[in-house]
């Protein structure tokens, strides 16, 4: 199952940029 983990967030501290990482099956 794929989740999203957050790379970048604004200055208001919200998710603007993420990337998808594989977990375990």
């Amino acid at each position: 199952m794929a989740k999203a983990k957050c790379v970048e967030y604004d200055k208001t501290g919200k998710c603007v940029k993420f990337r998808l990482e594989h977990g375990e099956m």
